[in-house]
């Protein structure tokens, strides 16, 4: 006892048919993983324009921040002990901004660790400062 699908339809027809679905699934493949490289290079072409984003705004950051220490080395005393102390903090803010303006973000972390390597015990100085000022912010 035989059985048939389709009694009407010979061989060659259905072997038409075999290849004629196997090459829609090739198409449909192909379209799909055009599709996948599609999102993908859409996807790294935004987080590119995301970082170049964030480069941009440090830049600016570090500019208003080297402009911080030209006002300040400009209006705080130039003379004696104060003078000198108020002309050395003015002369590092602007040194920092200017690191971070080329730095910008993307360069932090390297910037951050030859900074600490290089000035070690400003490094723990200031991350006990920052530490203590926020237990007591947490305190409150």
């Amino acid at each position: 006892m035989s059985t048939t699908l389709a009694p009407e339809c010979s061989r060659e027809e259905w072997t038409r048919a075999g290849d004629s679905a196997a090459d829609a699934a090739a198409a449909t493949g192909s379209m799909t993983s055009h599709a996948v490289n599609a999102v993908g290079a859409s996807a790294m072409e935004a987080v590119h324009d995301l970082g170049q984003g964030a480069d941009d705004l440090a830049a600016r950051a570090g500019g208003g921040i080297e402009h911080l220490g030209q006002m300040l080395g400009e209006n705080m005393p130039s003379t004696g002990r104060l003078g000198a102390a108020s002309q050395a903090v003015a002369q590092s803010i602007q040194r920092g901004g200017r690191m971070v303006e080329e730095t910008k973000l993307s360069g932090a972390p390297q910037l951050l660790s030859e900074l600490i390597r290089q000035h070690p015990l400003a490094a723990v100085l200031t991350g006990l400062a920052a530490g203590y000022l926020v237990a007591r912010a947490l305190k409150d």
